[in-house]
């Protein structure tokens, strides 16, 4: 942990002398980019003249350029083979300030003529998206840094769900056109990262601050290049990685929630000096080795009582005062012009901590009754009820380089993430049908996680007019989660007297689970530009690997008592180890600790995403372009791993492996210069991951559920079509309209376990499924005049999907059997994760004289299946979660270079819940949590 605080240390360090430095002033530059004006590209090589200075540039690869001028007012003079010669007057350049001029260029073979245009034209990140998505081959939806700013998002999470189609499950997972997590993947900087959260595929985008990031892309149609294993969308988070001008932000903030901070009964577990930097000092570390071996008290070791002891005693919740949210970032960026080279650095720091308090959580188990003509009630098997509080700790840190010089550049970006979540409960237990309890406890939680990820890319241009270019990226990641010393501690309580009773569940435990994951990522990429009869083509060809390890391990140490009725413990957790309660072999009584080791719950994993891939883009007539290829990929799933009884043990045996064969193809005809048809059709897959393909049993001391891994899932096989009708317009307006159909062989669902163990559920394959759905989207300015500007828009996305599965034979006829009468059975239902519909909606002012700026959003999706009931154990629906948030901007100052701002989030006062449904049953509560409103203020300045 020191690593991380040195990384801080010196990040902050490089944050101050790189502002020391800037704060200097130099002349003026002027800077931009070329882009093609008839597809969006960047013009590598083109000629920029400044007329008064008789002084030019070259644009590099990437279509830009940098003059280092005087302050004064010039004319610039761009050329490029076969595009209109392009002359812009009026460009002014101040002392020591960075004026971003990009300029577009049209090409008309016929009539080569200059084209004369004032200095007016303003970089807009908004539109840049919106033309990156009306050119892209793929059907895809983005978001940029300048809708992060209006809109006042912190992390990718809640800006991502602005995305058409997209909703984000607890604020951290993302859904693709209602699709579940497993359906959607995540990559950064166009590689593979691993999640923090083993019960995922996906990575939890709250962990990225969106400071860091330069624009988030959802790609919903695939193609060659990208990986196989998608099917709702492919989003893609891209860091800064060279900024056109210099750049120095911070910021602080903070938000209230009045029915989670400041409350007197908020409730946390024991701390450590360092859970403020997200991270544990050690205090929570496992006390004794962890292949010790734990004496029976049979044996009346003297050393079983020196092992007891090592466990801290501090097992019962604290009560206190929770704390406000708080929020800080800093961040910095800038290129250096050398005589041969360009040197571009971003660097940022970013810490969160936020508080949550729940008074009335609730966790239930319900199954329907056992009389299937009387009973159409569910019968409440569990019910657990109480408080939880959360403190959540993320500090993030990204440092950048990049260099270009003459037809090259590379770049290395350094992220590190670092959170630590501490959670506290005090629940009440009872039981009524398979046991008969009530049990008290108090639960503790500790989980820290870090993401450590370097990447490495290059691109390189060669011949005339970037006819040949080859690009590739390196990016080895470290990911780790400990989930270090989960304290349980129930107790039984029976007219009044509370005991240790194993066989009732009553029994203490403590667990230490570790995760460590190693990626290692890379792709290398080949693109040859040729010229057809209807305008430049591309052929595209390379190759990428993906190497993923994982290292499980879950430890469980419980605690029993001999002798109970002669100690003075009286439900008391922090009593349970006082050290005149331990167990001690001359009276033989006492609390003791019994090692629990499971080799179930320890694994290795590896696995290999080995591809190739050939594609063409190519213009069949004026108007028609095709994007079409194949992709190969090679997959081989290793598991090392033993059932707890030893009568199954895996040495690095092959559990799954295939050869996929993934072609793709994209049709895009251009009814007008802004208006697309396009036509995508593709085939896709979803892979088990590395938990779910496991013979594991994960216990969560919340919930009171366990989670089965099942090492016989198969990959699931996916076709997929999409049309879409697309308009876009000036000033950022945007019209369209989308089909979409998708075939899934084996789909891979969570289910109820079995009609005995309702806690339980395990993923497994189910028969064939379906999804048919529409999406609709609209950004509208409203032509409202304010001193010259139109800073009134509207905004909204409509997703529309039905979906269905066949079920498997043993499912059918478990819902058959446990009918009620006159319920009528079909073998078919939703899918799992699926979203019937997905709402976006926002009112949008932006006035830039009087620095004001002010949104107004909506998102919620409906209700889908969660968990896939089983026998007597019912289908359990996440309920809709009605989103509404409004921010405000104003900022002051010298070129409003200070802001105020304010939030409200969640007005509507919405709860999140899940519930038990069935036929002529009424809901009843699966688990539920009450987030309440909360309000925010954050002050910011930018030099």
């Amino acid at each position: 942990m020191k690593s991380v605080k040195s990384f801080f240390s010196v990040l902050i360090l490089l944050l101050g002398s790189f502002c020391t430095v800037s704060a200097v002033a130099q002349v003026g530059t002027i800077r931009g980019t070329i882009i093609d004006n008839s597809n969006g590209e960047t013009l590598p090589f083109a000629t920029v003249f400044v007329k008064e200075v008789q002084k030019g540039v070259n644009t590099d690869l990437d279509g830009v350029y940098s003059v280092d001028l005087a302050p004064g007012t010039y004319t610039l003079e761009v050329t490029y083979v076969g595009y209109n010669n392009l002359t812009v007057q009026d460009v002014i350049i101040k002392d020591g300030e960075v004026n971003v001029l990009d300029i577009k260029m049209g090409n008309d073979a016929q009539v080569l003529q200059e084209v004369v245009v004032k200095a007016t034209i303003v970089k807009n990140s908004e539109s840049a998206i919106l033309t990156m998505q009306r050119k892209s081959p793929n059907m895809m939806d983005g978001i940029s840094k300048e809708t992060f700013r209006r809109i006042g998002d912190n992390d990718a999470g809640g800006a991502i769900k602005r995305v058409t189609g997209v909703s984000v499950e607890g604020g951290k997972y993302v859904f693709v056109r209602g699709l579940g997590d497993r359906y959607t993947k995540t990559i950064l900087n166009g590689l593979d990262i691993p999640g923090l959260d083993p019960d995922r595929n996906t990575i939890q985008m709250d962990l990225f601050p969106t400071n860091i990031i330069d624009n988030m892309t959802v790609t919903k149609t695939a193609s060659p290049n990208l990986s196989g294993d998608f099917t709702g969308g492919i989003v893609d988070i891209t860091t800064k990685d060279f900024p056109l001008e210099k750049s120095f932000n911070v910021s602080v903030g903070g938000s209230y929630n009045p029915s989670m901070h400041f409350n007197n009964n908020y409730i946390q577990g024991s701390k450590s000096s360092t859970d403020w930097l997200g991270f544990d000092n050690g205090l929570r570390s496992l006390p004794i080795d962890s292949r010790q071996v734990v004496p029976s008290i049979a044996k009346r070791d003297a050393s079983l009582t020196t092992l007891t002891e090592r466990f801290t005693p501090d097992l019962g919740v604290l009560s206190g005062q929770s704390p406000m949210n708080f929020n800080a970032s800093i961040s910095t960026g800038n290129q250096v012009n050398l005589k041969k080279m360009t040197i571009g650095y971003n660097l940022a720091a970013n810490y969160r901590n936020d508080t949550e308090f729940y008074e009335e959580v609730q966790y239930n188990a319900f199954i329907k009754g056992f009389d299937p003509n009387t009973d159409f009630e569910f019968e409440r098997n569990q019910a657990q009820y109480g408080s939880l509080g959360k403190n959540n700790v993320l500090a993030s840190g990204l440092a950048g380089v990049a260099v270009k010089f003459n037809r090259h550049k590379i770049a290395l970006n350094a992220l590190r993430i670092q959170n630590g979540e501490s959670t506290a409960g005090k629940f009440t237990q009872e039981t009524f049908i398979f046991n008969s309890s009530t049990l008290v406890q108090d639960n503790q939680e500790y989980s820290e996680r870090s993401i450590s990820n370097l990447n490495l890319k290059g691109e390189h241009s060669f011949g005339q007019a970037d006819n040949f270019r080859i690009d590739w990226s390196l990016s080895p990641t470290i990911s780790q989660i400990q989930d270090k010393d989960v304290r349980v501690t129930p107790f039984r309580l029976d007219e009044g007297a509370y005991s240790i009773e194993p066989s009732e569940g009553a029994q203490p435990k403590r667990l230490f689970r570790s995760l460590k994951e190693i990626d290692y990522s890379g792709r290398l990429d080949f693109t040859k530009k040729f010229v057809t009869n209807y305008g430049d083509s591309k052929l595209k060809f390379g190759v990428a690997n993906t190497l993923k390890n994982r290292n499980y391990e879950i430890l469980q140490y419980v605690f029993n008592i001999r002798g109970q009725n002669q100690f003075d413990i009286n439900g008391d957790a922090n009593a349970l180890l006082q050290p005149q309660n331990i167990w001690n072999k001359e009276t033989n009584m006492g609390v003791y600790v019994v090692g629990n080791f499971e080799p179930a719950n320890t694994y290795d994993a590896t696995q290999n995403i080995a591809a190739a891939y050939v594609m063409n883009e190519i213009s069949l007539t004026e108007k028609l372009k095709a994007i079409y290829g194949l992709r190969v990929e090679k997959f081989d799933h290793y598991y090392t791993g033993q059932t707890n009884l030893g009568d199954e043990i895996l040495d690095n045996e092959k559990i799954n492996e295939s050869l996929d064969f993934l072609p793709s193809a994209n049709f895009v005809y251009a009814l007008k210069e802004k208006t697309n048809l396009r036509l995508a059709v593709a085939r896709t897959l979803a892979r088990p991951s590395f938990k779910e393909a496991s013979i594991s049993q994960i216990y969560d001391a919340l919930s009171d559920r366990t989670f089965i891994g099942n090492r016989n899932l198969v990959t699931t096989k996916i076709m997929n079509y999409d049309l879409r009708l697309e308009k876009f317009m000036d000033k950022g307006q945007m019209v369209s309209v989308s089909g979409f159909y998708k075939t899934f062989k084996d789909p891979i669902e969570v289910v109820a376990y079995s009609q005995a163990a309702p806690n339980n559920v395990q993923p497994r394959n189910v028969g064939m499924a379906q999804v048919l759905g529409g999406e609709f989207e609209l950004r509208q300015n409203l032509g409202l005049k304010v001193a010259n500007e139109m800073p009134l828009s509207v905004g909204a996305n409509l997703t529309v999907v039905y979906s269905q599965v066949e079920m498997n034979p043993n499912e059918y006829e478990s819902r058959l059997e446990n009918a009620r009468l006159d319920e009528q059975v079909k073998n078919t239902r939703q899918l799992q994760g699926q979203s019937p519909f997905i709402v976006n909606g926002y009112i949008s002012y932006n006035q830039q004289e009087s620095g004001i700026e002010a949104n107004l959003s909506y998102n919620v999706q409906g209700k889908r299946l969660s968990v896939v009931g089983i026998g007597r154990n019912p289908d359990v629906f996440e309920m809709p979660f009605n989103s509404l948030n409004f921010k405000t901007t104003k900022r002051f100052g010298k070129a409003q270079k200070g802001s105020v701002s304010f939030s409200a989030n969640n007005i509507l006062n919405a709860k999140r819940q899940r519930f038990y449904e069935g036929f002529n049953a009424a809901s009843q509560v699966y688990d539920l949590f009450k987030p309440g409103r909360s309000m925010g203020l954050s002050l910011g300045y930018s030099l």
